[in-house]
């Protein structure tokens, strides 16, 4: 309820003021399907919270329209103009808002053209599958790939799936504007990916210089990722990251899904050479390759290299290296320039196995140090 003394502050009402369920000793213990879309709004919303209170409840359907809280009605302004406007915050107990946002379905199902051609409730034969009895949908996570956002076009965020562990390397630029990557790895057990991002050196540990936060769960549902065609949210996250003394919030977005080839993944060469290495994306027709290395000062720098390949076999990979803008900076124009070139000789995928694998490397860092190594195993990690 609003904080009547201090105008858009609003205080939570005490645990004793509304009391959701009773006391009974029996209840229902089957399993509750809530269905919902965009034209679920207000009362709708909040009955589907109090449903959301047991943890059997399951809810299908769509993003809801995100806007309930005691509607104040009439309000007249000047200009023959009348308006209205939600007087109370709502949000879950934990603080997850629902205003703008809605409520997020377990699973998400919208109805086809051809579905509705043939008469069918989509929505509701998805919530009517005998599997959902006993199941629950997984939590959203996303699909190994690159992620990027698209105002800050020049800086994203690789994610790797190792069992069920994700890796996640974040390229970007320092303060000077070189380039600069940090590692995190997170197991995303609930949609979010909230894990300490390190900074690697070949001489010293890692150190925690920052928080990834990704939310795969809500984040497609929130304003700063919400798209009218629902059918898009699939793989978006919400990406909130340090700036002065609040978070910037952003909506990162797949720019390529590369886990169909088995090509795809971090590769590394013996134990004696590890602390750097390559992360691979391989799609049917072209193959994405980061060095991921140290220039003379020992900061970890990046390169990036595109060029077609359909699989298997020896390539040469042109590489570049960019100078952008940093983390807390506005975007800018990112200059690239050519940096050297990769050899890779892929032979065979299997995790481990350096046979047949090999990588040349004779490429420049910005500070003019050069990362040289010849016919060097490889193998995926």
């Amino acid at each position: 309820m609003p904080d009547y003394s201090n105008p858009g502050v609003y205080l939570p009402i005490p645990d004793t003021d509304i009391l959701v369920g009773g006391q009974a000793p029996i209840g229902f213990q089957g399993r509750i399907i809530v269905l919902v879309n965009e034209g679920s709004i207000s009362f709708s919303e909040f009955v589907a919270m109090i449903f959301q209170t047991q943890p059997r409840t399951l809810v299908f359907g769509s993003q809801t329209a995100g806007a309930d809280g005691e509607v104040t009605q009439g309000l007249r302004l000047p200009g023959g103009i009348s308006t209205q406007f939600s007087g109370n915050r709502i949000s879950y107990p934990d603080g997850r808002p629902t205003q703008r946002t809605g409520i997020v379905p377990d699973l998400h199902v919208v109805p086809t053209i051809a579905g509705i051609q043939a008469q069918r409730d989509e929505v509701l034969e998805a919530a009517l599958n005998c599997r959902w009895v006993a199941e629950s949908p997984a939590p959203r996570r996303p699909r190994p790939g690159m992620y990027f956002d698209p105002d800050r076009s020049g800086e994203g965020i690789e994610v790797h799936k190792l069992g069920n562990t994700y890796a996640g390397i974040f390229y970007t630029y320092d303060d000077q504007g070189f380039p600069r990557w940090l590692l995190s790895t997170s197991t995303i057990d609930n949609g979010i990916w909230d894990s300490p991002l390190y900074s690697t050196s070949l001489t010293e540990p890692a150190v925690a210089v920052s928080t990834l936060k990704l939310d795969f769960q809500r984040g497609p549902y929130t304003p700063v990722c919400a798209v009218a065609d629902q059918s898009e949210t699939e793989g978006r996250a919400v990406f909130a990251w340090p700036q002065g003394e609040s978070l910037r919030s952003s909506c990162v977005q797949p720019l390529i899904y590369s886990d169909q080839s088995l090509y795809t993944g971090h590769w590394a060469g013996p134990e004696a050479e590890l602390g750097w290495g390559l992360s691979l994306h391989h799609l049917s027709d072209r193959l994405v390759v980061f060095l991921y290395a140290y220039d003379q000062r020992k900061q970890p720098r990046w390169l990036l290299g595109v060029v077609p390949w359909t699989g298997q076999g020896e390539i040469v990979v042109p590489m570049s290296r960019n100078r952008g803008f940093c983390n807390n900076c506005a975007p800018g124009a990112v200059q690239t320039e050519d940096a050297g070139t990769i050899t890779l000789n892929l032979r065979d995928p299997s995790v481990g196995v350096t046979t047949g694998n090999s990588v040349s490397i004779d490429v420049q860092f910005h500070d003019g140090s050069r990362w040289q190594r010849t016919r060097m195993p490889l193998r995926k990690l």
